[in-house]
């Protein structure tokens, strides 16, 4: 294994000998696998405030820094090596002992890719029409639905980012990471939503997505300058007769053209966010693709993200290895679907149980939408069902959730009993009747013993002789969750030896890049550096006119560490000229201000 993984790396160092150096991130803070950082730690005494008090000493982590990309790439390959072998897992019955082996799956096993694809034919049946497969085990075999929408466009976005932006390559993973961010964090999903919501009028469960990462250069003859690294696909599905283009323009030519401006500005938004987008690579031509034909139009997603890959990972292009060690490097997640495409899946799966009717039994969810008890769905049940379960649920004099079936919710516990104090009231007015009798005004009574007006249901009970709270009253909800059946208690591996699971939870172990130099040069006036201005070192003298040499000179020289200690140390000035000092005021306002400041407790 270790030899082909070595095979892989060597291969990939001939091609892309440029690449293959390079660390996988340079980025202060960045989160990567755990075996995938290499640190440096210093054991540092730290003296006790007050002369009585003990010193101790602390591990502390000096420098993290990752791995280069060649070392990253086959520690990933024969990290993962064993679930195309054959790992699995034995799982035993809590109650019976009964046993089971499985094969272990990752993302980029074949079971995986297949698991991803039946989810999006899945979706594609309940909302855009297809067949079900034919399978004994299926209630639906071979039945063809028609879909909840009418008819389906497919937007498709591609967002890139130049892997070379100044000259110098940017490190793998800090690339792909500014790439695939524009979707969150810089708005690209928000400008979609509100193209789908605002600009063509669609209800949110009318349209979806899916999206995820692919590799660049994968089977080209000039795979470019971006070979090996993430651009991202977004594939967007609309119900396309709830917009009513169909009625409005006559030729599809037109309705292409009205979505791609429509959808388009998340493009531009990608641009804007990514300084790495560049807008030559994201023409409408390149960044955008519109199609009104597909026969299978979840499946054109399947294609572009290639998820029914069966080539085992060590025999894959080496591409698509170096890709795929970013997405490890990162445990990122490899697809991700919008939530009505998930819940159309769900339902698709609780159609096909022999043994439950989808929908038979509902229930509200936490958001307060009516959905299918069993999968937690409210896709294919139907408007009238849903709404005539709103109107008994809220019409049940006892408060009860009617359900479909006309039972009720389940029942989770009983309560009996009253609070201490309502108690103590009613001790109180018992003994009072008792010696007093019945009284003619229940104010009355409280008032003379006391009683808080909260109680006064609890007054009136004990006058009249009766005590509800001597009564079982059931206590309805959601059902308890029931532990798995099975638990995994031994892993198997490809040999067949056998290993104990731990104990542990399981996830991959993450931890946080330390660069030093790279805080100082993002959180101080090191960032705004340019054209020509003079940094000095306060403390020693040094002075360059160059950011990073003084953030590296900083760290190594001055230990220095914290932003705010490194803006006490420099000061920025003009060089002399031929005619003496340039004129300070000349000075970029931006190097006037230390842009952090020590603590509170340090000032």
């Amino acid at each position: 294994m270790a030899d082909r993984a070595a095979e892989c790396v060597e291969e990939f160092r001939e091609k892309y000998p440029y690449l293959a150096g390079r660390p996988l991130s340079e980025r202060d803070g960045q989160t990567l696998r755990s075996e995938l950082v290499e640190t440096d730690r210093v054991e540092e005494h730290v003296q006790g405030e007050r002369e009585w008090e003990r010193g101790f000493s602390v591990d502390r982590v000096e420098r993290a820094e990752s791995v280069t990309w060649a070392e990253g790439l086959f520690r990933f390959l024969t990290a993962r090596q064993p679930y195309d072998d054959g790992l699995g897992g034995r799982f035993e019955s809590r109650y019976d002992g009964e046993t089971f082996t499985v094969d272990f799956d990752d993302c980029w096993t074949s079971s995986y890719g297949d698991e991803q694809a039946a989810k999006n034919a899945a979706f594609q049946r309940q909302l855009m029409g297809g067949t079900y497969p034919e399978s004994e085990d299926s209630a639906r075999s071979g039945e063809h639905v028609e879909g909840e929408w009418g008819d389906v466009a497919t937007i498709m976005l591609t967002r890139t980012g130049s892997s070379k932006p100044d000259g110098e390559r940017v490190p793998p993973v800090d690339h792909g990471d500014r790439v695939a961010r524009t979707w969150s964090q810089g708005d690209v999903y928000d400008v979609v939503r509100n193209a789908a919501e605002y600009h063509l009028g669609l209800e949110s469960e009318q349209w979806g997505y899916v999206r995820g990462d692919d590799v660049h250069g994968l089977d080209a003859e000039n795979p470019g300058e971006n070979a090996c690294y993430v651009h991202c696909h977004d594939a967007i599905y609309i119900d396309l007769q709830a917009t009513g283009l169909r009625d409005t323009f006559d030729t599809d030519h037109e309705i292409v053209a009205v979505l791609e401006n429509t959808f388009y500005p998340a493009i531009e938004k990608h641009i804007e966010a990514c300084d790495l987008a560049k807008p030559e690579a994201h023409t409408r031509e390149k960044a955008i693709e519109v199609r009104l034909d597909l026969e299978e139009p979840a499946g054109y997603a399947t294609e572009y993200l290639r998820l029914q890959e069966d080539t085992p990972m060590m025999e894959m292009p080496v591409e698509m290895q170096a890709f795929a060690a970013i997405e490890w490097a990162q445990n990122r997640q490899r697809i991700a679907r919008s939530q009505v495409f998930n819940d159309a899946a769900k339902a698709d799966l609780c159609l096909q149980d022999k043994e439950r009717v989808h929908g038979h039994r509902l229930k509200y969810d936490g958001k307060g939408n009516v959905v299918c008890a069993r999968c937690g769905s409210a896709v294919g049940i139907g408007a009238d069902t849903i709404a005539e379960y709103r109107l008994s649920s809220q019409s049940s004099s006892d408060g009860q959730q009617a359900v479909a079936d006309g039972g009720h919710e389940y029942v989770v516990g009983y309560r009996t009993g009253e609070p201490p104090a309502a108690a103590e009231a009613r001790s109180q007015v018992r003994e009072y009747v008792e010696a007093h009798g019945v009284p003619d005004s229940v104010p009355n009574v409280m008032g003379s013993l006391g009683i808080a007006p909260q109680h006064k249901q609890v007054v009136e009970e004990a006058v009249a002789g009766v005590n509800t709270a001597e009564e079982v009253e059931p206590v309805y909800g959601e059902p308890p969750e029931i532990p798995a059946e099975y638990e995994l208690v031994e892993i198997v591996n490809p040999d067949g030896s056998i290993e104990a699971t731990g104990g542990g939870g399981g996830g991959a172990s993450m931890a946080e890049l330390v660069l030093p130099e790279d805080r100082l040069l993002r959180e101080t006036r090191l960032a705004h550096v340019s054209g020509g201005a003079k940094i000095r070192c306060e403390k020693t003298g040094f002075a360059t006119f160059s950011a990073e040499t003084m953030a590296r000179y900083l760290v190594e020289n001055c230990n220095v560490r914290e932003p705010w200690y490194a803006e006490v140390l420099m000061s920025f000035e003009w060089p002399w000229s031929e005619d003496g000092p340039r004129d300070r005021r000349e000075l970029p306002p931006v190097l006037d201000e230390p842009v952090a400041r020590p603590p509170e407790d340090c000032r």
